[in-house]
């Protein structure tokens, strides 16, 4: 723990130390021929707010989002995974099959869309400024959401076609895919936030898809934090983070523009850590089980 803990914090020096320089070496806006004058300089800087409080703000905004996909992405593949091993059993109607297909496609113009599309779309009937509606951006723009889905819903299927899976299902554990039957699934336990299936294979599959899914959150923090930047610079309010970016490169406020750069960057790094810490974690647990348990969660 100690190794990986050292290794980001040395990260983390190297980039501060990089925008440290960046700052004492990039010219003062004072200085430039075209800069705005330094009274408008001034009152800019006095009528945004609080830079404090934008980066909690967009902080908080980048956790929630995180959750809620790291959240709706699990919700999704499990819901696929489980209809796709009901249709293996029994095939849905041309009715049911016809209205799950047009259903998907209208949903994928809103998953697949560009989080600035919706932005322009809902600016002149929707307060903008509303954290709800950023962090509802965030989720369900810019492929997030079904991109991830997709990741997990390929580990669910790989898992499914392991070995372990026949052997359970042979030794009795439950495997049957119906909702709501005594050896089937529960669909309320899809929504839960800690989904567990005591006593039915699934319940194995979904743990070792977890473990394998949890580096992918690395990946996906960038993705959500880039999509957050693009909403933030479409809705163009003052009050948010990337408003205050945009301004200060306007007003050539060099030191301003590395500061929330910076930011950003810590964000994602800190969320690097915490997901190394998390892998870390879960691979002693899996040190420590016994040889016939440790067989079976392969």
């Amino acid at each position: 723990m100690k190794k990986i803990v050292a290794q980001h914090i040395a990260g983390l020096a190297a980039v501060g130390t990089v925008f440290f320089l960046l700052s004492l070496l990039l010219p003062d806006p004072r200085l430039h021929e075209n800069a705005l004058s330094m009274d408008a300089l001034a009152a800019q800087t006095h009528a945004s707010a609080p830079l404090g409080g934008m980066v909690f703000r967009f902080l908080f905004v980048y956790v929630a989002v995180m959750v809620l996909t790291y959240y709706g992405a699990q919700t999704l593949a499990l819901f696929r995974f489980v209809r796709t091993k009901q249709m293996t059993t029994e095939l849905p109607s041309p009715i049911a099959a016809a209205g799950t297909f047009v259903a998907w496609t209208i949903l994928s113009f809103l998953l697949f869309a560009p989080g600035y599309v919706i932005v322009y779309s809902l600016k002149s009937v929707v307060d903008t400024s509303s954290i709800v509606l950023m962090i509802v951006l965030g989720v369900v723009s810019n492929g997030v959401l079904v991109n991830y889905a997709g990741k997990f819903y390929a580990l669910l299927m790989n898992e499914s076609r392991k070995g372990y899976v026949q052997t359970a299902a042979v030794k009795n554990v439950h495997s049957s895919y119906c909702w709501n039957t005594p050896d089937g699934i529960r669909m309320r336990r899809m929504f839960r936030l800690q989904k567990r299936f005591p006593g039915h294979v699934l319940d194995h599959i979904l743990h070792n898809a977890r473990y394998q899914y949890r580096s992918t959150l690395k990946e996906q923090a960038s993705f959500v934090i880039t999509g957050l930047v693009i909403i933030e610079m479409a809705l163009n309010i003052q009050g948010h983070l990337c408003y205050e970016l945009l301004q200060s490169i306007l007003f050539k406020n060099y030191d301003s523009v590395l500061g929330i750069m910076f930011v950003i960057f810590c964000a994602v790094k800190i969320t690097d850590l915490a997901v190394d810490l998390w892998i870390w974690r879960a691979d002693r647990h899996y040190a420590n089980l016994e040889p016939d348990e440790a067989i079976s969660r392969q």
